[in-house]
């Protein structure tokens, strides 16, 4: 696979990622290890809440915004996520949702101080199968230049 690097970015590139379903089990696993609230674990009890039935909390909601960031082809070149603003959640993740990342170049600069590299700014939104936002914010990206010059 070849790699994208800071020189074939353009300001205004959507990237999009694959398609990825949410499971319920999964999300009742991985909510009982790292966020057991009602709404998450127990049908029941997430029906009775302000939610109405199973939601992903957050730390799953951004595994997955992760992962699928990985399958945006071409691969980033990148050398080091360097920070995120921004963030909200506007809609729940839940069970049978198919969720794709949409990636949009908002502005890019050379490293101040290193010629090999370059920083790539994105708006991203995390959407479901109905294209509503789950969440959405920036980030911010250290990526290698393909050639060194200025």
């Amino acid at each position: 696979m070849e790699l994208c690097y800071y020189e074939d970015y353009e300001v205004g590139q959507i990237l999009v990622s694959d398609t990825y379903t949410i499971d319920k089990t999964e999300l009742v696993e991985f909510s009982k290890k790292w966020d057991p609230q009602l709404y998450h674990i127990d049908e029941e009890a997430a029906i009775e809440s302000i939610y109405g039935g199973l939601t992903a909390p957050s730390s799953l909601i951004m595994a997955v915004a992760s992962r699928l960031g990985n399958t945006i082809l071409p691969k980033c070149a990148a050398m080091g996520a360097l920070g995120m603003t921004d963030q909200e959640f506007p809609n729940p993740m839940r069970p049978g949702d198919h969720i794709t990342l949409k990636s949009t170049v908002t502005q890019k600069r050379r490293s101040k101080t290193k010629l090999d590299r370059g920083i790539v700014h994105f708006a991203v939104q995390l959407v479901n199968h109905d294209d509503e936002p789950i969440t959405t914010y920036r980030t911010k990206i250290m990526v290698a230049k393909r050639n060194n010059s200025a």
